[in-house]
């Protein structure tokens, strides 16, 4: 969970007309801190999370989820639920799908994010 991650698409119900700017912003999860750069900057994080089953993902957040994102969902495993939570309470929320993919859901956006490659 922890790392750089850079958004390599954004998934929304109003994207199709637009060029996202958003694509290959990278995103800083740390013990302790984050990065956001469109967003938010926390020194005092923390990340409550909780395991869901793959197949209850859907129940949870479908209907919040554009078609985009239901299909990155595995049916099969789990997802890790990870709040982000700064100072004042939460600020955003990770599903953390395995194989170094993730949807990070903020503020009505929802961008679909993969660890970087290390050299």
């Amino acid at each position: 969970m922890f790392g750089t991650w850079t958004i390599t698409k954004v998934l929304c119900k109003d994207c199709a007309d637009r060029r996202p700017e958003e694509v290959g912003t990278k995103l800083v999860f740390a013990p302790t801190s984050f990065t956001d750069p469109f967003s938010i900057t926390c020194a005092n994080a923390s990340y409550p999370n909780r395991t869901i089953p793959g197949d209850q993902v859907m129940k949870l957040f479908g209907s919040n989820l554009p078609k985009s994102a239901k299909n990155l969902i595995p049916q099969k495993g789990s997802v890790i639920d990870a709040r982000l939570a700064c100072d004042k309470g939460p600020v955003g929320r990770v599903l953390f799908l395995g194989d170094g993919k993730a949807i990070y859901l903020y503020e009505g956006e929802d961008y679909f994010i993969e660890r970087a490659k290390t050299p």
